[in-house]
């Protein structure tokens, strides 16, 4: 089973890898918990800033960030982040 991270900016819960979900806002984050805690998927949801991940280097096989890039305010920084993961 391959490790996932996803930079999310809203709530999407549909993944068939273990996964970590991170958003900055932590209500999206406590509902998303609640969902998980109903119905789990195997997602760990965590609120973290996607210009500043804090996960260690290679943590994660891949990174994907759905509807979260157009909101970031420096999307290279992001992609950097992300890469580092």
């Amino acid at each position: 089973m391959g490790d996932l991270l996803r930079v999310i900016c809203v709530l999407v819960v549909a993944i068939v890898l273990r996964g970590r979900d991170v958003d900055i806002a932590p209500t999206f984050i406590r509902h998303a918990q609640d969902t998980e805690a109903t119905d789990p998927l195997g997602i760990a949801f965590q609120v973290a800033d996607g210009m500043a991940l804090p996960f260690a280097e290679d943590a994660f096989d891949f990174v994907t960030a759905f509807m979260s890039l157009m909101d970031m305010p420096d999307q290279a920084r992001v992609l950097r982040e992300a890469h580092g993961c």
